[in-house]
């Protein structure tokens, strides 16, 4: 995700998007991280054995010229529904992307990765 996204005479970094998209997700009840947190995946691997494994970019982003395709992972908090919770970050990307930029988001596919259970 190194090119440019052009719209209508407008180029935009794909990093703009990747920030646009993670604040919006962020910003969602339930949501403890977008992407899975590096210790996390750090400490997995070495329990696992699966050293080396990489892991999918947190946000990705792609473009027909017009609209957006949006991918985001994340992690989530344990005790909110899994369809509710990828509904409200669907929601809250497509609004924050079309408010800040112009750009209609045509999808938004979430993955939820990891759950996160609260410290007792």
């Amino acid at each position: 995700m190194d090119e440019e996204l052009c719209f209508s005479g407008l180029s935009i970094s794909p990093r703009v998007f990747e920030t646009l998209v993670t604040k919006a997700a962020q910003g969602v009840e339930g949501v403890a991280f977008v992407g899975v947190p590096t210790s996390t995946n750090a400490l997995f691997q070495f329990l696992s054995g699966e050293a080396g494994q990489s892991q999918a970019p947190a946000v990705g982003v792609r473009s027909d010229g017009e609209r957006v395709q949006v991918a985001v992972r994340v992690t989530a908090f344990f005790g909110y529904p899994f369809v509710d919770l990828a509904d409200r970050i669907r929601a809250a990307v497509a609004e924050q992307v079309l408010t800040l930029t112009g750009i209609e988001v045509a999808s938004v596919d979430v993955f939820i990765d990891e759950i996160v259970f609260p410290k007792e």
